[in-house]
């Protein structure tokens, strides 16, 4: 705002002296002390915005060009010409006394009340003194017109005086609630930035947009769920600092949030060494399963590279089980009063659950319902590289569940 306004002012002041010396060209008319004035503030311009540039946070400066700004206007009305050559009261026919408008605009670009507040009594006690400031006696050519001074008597003066206030005192009073405005939308974007470290951030404009009440009715409606665990993590993390054990975590996560955003997921919640991820969230898609079967192979072939680097740097490979599972759930927020978390709950993330945990007696790292990989829309040969498993029986349930295995890295199944 400080840079905006050193510009402003020097646009401002070029713009008038462009002006101004077309005017004089045109009408071979030159006056030197407008051109001194005109330069000066072209001067003072330069060297604010230089100030405002260079020294951008150098404490007082609104308040120092507020003062400057009022003084200027002043010691041009008073030292001008023009200043003893018209009675008191007609010196509000100045065009200094016109230019504390464009002073208060000026200053107003910076949203801060107090400078413009103390500009606007400076602009208004200068202009009184403009006004009423006694001078020597003034003769009058007989071609004026003495029915105009009722138009400059005490109180038509009065009022633009008071005109000149209001205008500085209601600029103040919008400065100062657009800098609050401007504050709490800081304090928001703070806050929403860092709550997107705990909120997936593609939920973050639904749960803004949505009620309280609403979050917690919730809706039902098919997701594809996505549950993935690492192996061996238990063992690998016995002889670590807690440190290393945190930098493992991140670097696999850092693996499952590249695999699962690409694809438009979104990581619901980690879970330990462990993440549930779901697909259409918000609402349901046509091509969830698709994507969902995307994002699992991206991230098996993630974490091939990842254990490709880990064995580089002679450490022990780590891997992976993958369950995948479409089916209705309950989406919307669970808690109490002071806390509420945005979730999904129903058999389809127990049956994911489930077919992660059957990865590993199985032999690979996904197994997708068949559910899943029907809806998925498969070409045929690439439905054929799976393994068909007729009747899982997963941990829980009293019935089995029809599933498929996908190969593993090492052409294992």
């Amino acid at each position: 705002m400080e840079r905006a306004s050193a510009l402003a002012r020097l646009a401002v002041a070029i713009v008038i002296a462009i002006t101004l010396v077309l005017y004089a060209a045109s009408t071979s008319i030159w006056n030197g002390w407008v051109a001194v004035i005109v330069l000066a503030y072209i001067g003072i311009a330069i060297y604010l915005t230089l100030t405002a540039y260079l020294r951008p946070s150098r404490f007082g400066t609104s308040w120092m060009m507020a003062v400057l700004d009022a003084a200027f206007l002043l010691c041009v009305g008073l030292l001008g010409p023009w200043f003893d050559n018209l009675p008191a009261g007609f010196r509000s026919a100045l065009v200094s006394p016109w230019a504390a408008f464009l002073m208060l605009a000026l200053t107003s670009i910076r949203q801060q009340a107090g400078p413009i507040l103390c500009q606007t009594l400076l602009l208004a006690c200068g202009l009184a003194l403009l006004i009423w400031l006694p001078n020597g006696e003034v003769r009058w050519d007989k071609a004026f017109d003495s029915s105009l001074a009722p138009l400059f008597s005490d109180g038509p003066n009065l009022v633009r005086v008071l005109i000149v206030l209001l205008t500085g005192v209601l600029l103040s009073a919008g400065a100062y609630g657009a800098r609050a405005i401007l504050r709490s939308s800081i304090c928001a974007a703070r806050e929403r930035n860092a709550l997107q470290r705990f909120v997936p951030r593609e939920l973050d404009g639904y749960l803004a947009s949505a009620a309280s009440t609403e979050l917690r009715r919730g809706r039902r409606h098919q997701i594809c769920v996505l549950f993935a665990d690492l192996r061996g993590f238990t063992t690998t993390s016995e002889n670590m600092r807690p440190e290393g054990i945190v930098d493992l975590l991140n670097a696999f996560r850092r693996c499952a949030e590249r695999s699962i955003a690409h694809e438009g997921g979104i990581i619901d919640k980690f879970i330990g060494d462990g993440f549930l991820a779901v697909f259409g969230i918000t609402a349901p898609n046509p091509d969830d399963a698709a994507r969902a079967l995307r994002a699992t192979t991206a991230l098996i072939s993630e974490m091939a590279k990842w254990n490709e680097l880990r064995k580089r740097e002679g450490d022990e490979p780590i891997g992976i089980g993958i369950g995948l599972h479409i089916g209705d759930a309950f989406v919307g927020a669970v808690g109490g009063d002071q806390r509420m978390e945005f979730t999904v709950i129903g058999d389809v993330v127990n049956v994911a659950q489930r077919l992660q945990a059957a990865t590993r007696e199985v032999g690979t790292e996904l197994i997708v319902s068949k559910a899943a990989l029907d809806a998925a829309g498969l070409p045929s040969a690439e439905y054929m590289q799976w393994r068909e498993i007729p009747s899982l029986a997963l941990r829980g349930r009293a019935k089995p569940i029809a599933a498929f295995a996908y190969p593993t890295m090492n052409g294992t199944a």
